[in-house]
């Protein structure tokens, strides 16, 4: 009778509480994270609604694709890109971009460093899934939000894998300021490279309105490729330091790739070409 009874004491025992633990705890510059938050809105003028935050030990970065499939923003942040980084284990969180609450914050971000911080939250009673809750503090400002079930959206996609022939290295402000020329005139434009140069040429009624030579630092192959202004306006809006290196990749009748690298991040945009009508 003794051993049931000390059977009954072990068994009414109560569950240990279990305490949030950090998975992702970063400080980030001013600067890194309004590039981070520019890249980011790019896709919240066109549509998207949440972006995959994925983390490891040495890394994070994300993809976003627009509803409409005819463009992509990547961004990757090797943990050097930090004041501080932590993360632990490798996973993916989603955060909803409906209210764009990481654009709004950054609005405030001026002199001060941002700390970042996503928190695994335990069910109360040990059973079901838990949840996972996102931190962003700055001065004396705190946002906070829940991120997204990961059942609930879609998975990313896969970039499509192409060879470009054509590759051509300039500076960022000279890139977008080509682009900015000719958004002013027509509804799209030609990038058109020949003999090592690159030119923009915007058309209208089977008519040039627009043409203007972009200064490059190298440029090889051959390419002609028409591209909606309004998908470069978002690529530009996404490009803070006018002053460094863009690689531009192109390929007739195929998607533009655009990069910005340095040795702590790489930031990839790919851009549909727009198809002629007949």
């Amino acid at each position: 009778m003794e051993q049931t009874t000390n059977n009954v004491e072990q068994t009414n025992q109560p569950e240990p509480v279990q305490h949030p633990t950090i998975v992702l705890d970063c400080t980030i510059e001013p600067r890194t994270f309004k590039e981070w938050t520019a890249t980011v809105k790019t896709m919240c003028d066109r549509s998207h609604h949440e972006y995959r935050l994925h983390i490891s030990s040495e890394h994070a970065w994300f993809r976003l694709v627009d509803s409409a499939n005819v463009m992509m923003a990547q961004s990757e942040y090797h943990k050097t890109a930090f004041v501080e980084y932590y993360a632990d284990p490798v996973s993916t969180h989603t955060i909803g971009l409906d209210n764009n609450i990481f654009v709004q914050f950054a609005k405030n971000v001026k002199k001060d460093m941002v700390k970042f911080e996503i928190w695994k939250i335990p069910t109360v009673n040990g059973t079901g899934n838990c949840r996972y809750e996102y931190t962003l503090r700055c001065g004396g400002i705190i946002q906070k939000g829940e991120c997204i079930n990961e059942q609930t959206i879609r998975r990313d996609p896969n970039p499509p894998s192409i060879q470009h022939d054509t590759h051509i290295t300039m500076a960022a402000g000279e890139f977008t300021s080509a682009v900015k020329s000719a958004i002013n005139v027509c509804e799209s434009f030609w990038f058109k490279v020949h003999n090592g140069k690159m030119q923009i040429v915007s058309q209208k009624d089977n008519a040039c309105n627009y043409s203007a030579d972009i200064p490059t630092q190298t440029c090889t192959g051959d390419a002609d490729s028409l591209f909606s202004a309004e998908l470069l306006k978002s690529v530009i809006g996404g490009i803070k330091d006018k002053n460094e290196i863009l690689t531009a990749s192109l390929k007739s009748g195929h998607p533009a790739k655009i990069v910005m690298r340095d040795e702590n991040r790489e930031i990839i945009y790919l851009v549909a070409p727009r198809i002629e009508s007949n």
